[in-house]
């Protein structure tokens, strides 16, 4: 049997071991805690980040859309432009075809009035001829 002193000094190393294993344990508990609370930190970081990375990604879109619907209305208005300038243009020609038509018009109906009035005092300077040839 073992006799006091080996008994004490046994306890004394098991309660050393204990302090030291306990001591150990609480190094690794704070470790563990600071572990998490990296973790924590880092996950919110990971969030913030996520957030500004998702509200640049947001801003580019809609610039970009912005850009490309702004393209478009340019391109449509310079179309739409171009359609105007060709239908003045037509109707331009048109309308200086409509004069050109008028005055052409105007000119044949005054030769034919003059033509006509020529008949006509041809006509009558012939039915004078005649009558005064009855008299």
């Amino acid at each position: 049997m073992m006799d006091r002193k080996q008994l004490e000094r046994a306890l004394t190393a098991t309660i050393e071991a204990t302090r030291a294993e306990n001591m150990a344990l609480r190094v690794e508990i704070e470790r563990v805690k600071a572990s998490a609370e990296l973790a924590k930190t880092n996950e919110k970081e990971r969030i913030e980040m996520y957030t500004t990375v998702e509200r640049e990604i947001e801003k580019r879109v809609r610039r970009a859309v912005e850009e490309e619907l702004h393209a478009k209305f340019a391109k449509f208005k310079s179309r739409a432009e171009a359609a105007q300038g060709k239908a003045t243009e037509r109707a331009t020609k048109a309308d200086d075809l409509m004069k050109k038509l008028e005055s052409k018009y105007d000119a044949d109906m005054a030769e034919n009035l003059k033509i006509l009035k020529w008949s006509y005092e041809e006509d009558v300077d012939s039915e004078r001829a005649k009558v005064a040839e009855m008299e």
